[in-house]
């Protein structure tokens, strides 16, 4: 994308989230940053006996997904810790780069100039704020995030999944209720099956000395009964999302 769709993305995200002042100026300058400060990256190129050190531009539309998910966490992280500016900027970074992760690169200057004179969808804006939101689910958008041909359905995309986790770094330190309510409830169900599991072992180990013919059936209910899938560390991670 242009540095003014960019923008213009920007500032509706501003809007509706009710950003103000030096934060929305620190937003609106980290969304368009990388066209004007492109990210550089250096490779060795040897020969002979020589090396020279050439200096590339780091791709904007072919993106690492873990690259925008560690600015998007950054983010959160300074948001949470106070430096509501620094965060500001640096989620405007990761939702940069996301963007740009819809367009391809073979498709780039046409679609590019075609976006330049679309308005930005209201549905994808209010759809991304009446969702419920989950660290679980911004996670998987950004994997997600896949180049398109259609000029409408990239610029739904990008103002949705921008919106969208914009909204999850801007939100306060306090976990809805019911989420905390199931975090306790899973974490004491990890616990009880943890504490099952581990003396089922005990009792293998103690087994495997006095009668070993009946020393497997206790470990393989213990292998069993551990919490392997348990749900506790994906609520884990949400409610991590708010320390």
């Amino acid at each position: 994308m242009k540095w003014q769709t960019h923008k213009i993305i920007g500032v509706t995200i501003a809007d509706k989230l009710g950003l103000t002042g030096s934060i929305r100026n620190a937003f609106l300058e980290g969304i368009i940053a990388p066209d004007f400060y492109p990210e550089v990256s250096t490779i060795p190129l040897f020969s002979g006996s020589r090396i020279k050190i050439k200096k590339i531009i780091v791709p904007h539309h072919k993106p690492n997904p873990q690259k925008i998910l560690t600015f998007i966490f950054q983010a959160r992280k300074l948001w949470l810790e106070g430096s509501h500016e620094e965060a500001a900027y640096w989620l405007g970074w990761g939702l940069h780069f996301l963007q740009d992760a819809f367009i391809s690169k073979k498709y780039h200057a046409n679609i590019e100039k075609k976006l330049l004179y679309y308005e930005i969808p209201e549905d994808a804006l209010l759809k991304a704020l009446n969702d419920s939101f989950s660290v679980r689910t911004a996670i998987t958008l950004v994997k997600c995030a896949r180049p398109m041909e259609n000029a409408e359905a990239i610029l739904w995309a990008a103002c949705y999944f921008s919106t969208f986790i914009a909204r999850g770094v801007f939100m306060s330190a306090n976990p809805p209720k019911i989420l905390l309510e199931r975090f306790y409830l899973a974490k004491r169900e990890f616990i009880k099956k943890l504490l099952f599991a581990g003396g089922l072992a005990i009792c293998g180990g103690i087994l495997l000395f006095l009668l070993p013919w009946l020393s497997l059936f206790p470990f393989l209910l213990a292998f069993l009964s551990a919490p392997f899938s348990s749900k506790f560390f994906d609520l884990r991670r949400e409610i991590n999302w708010f320390r």
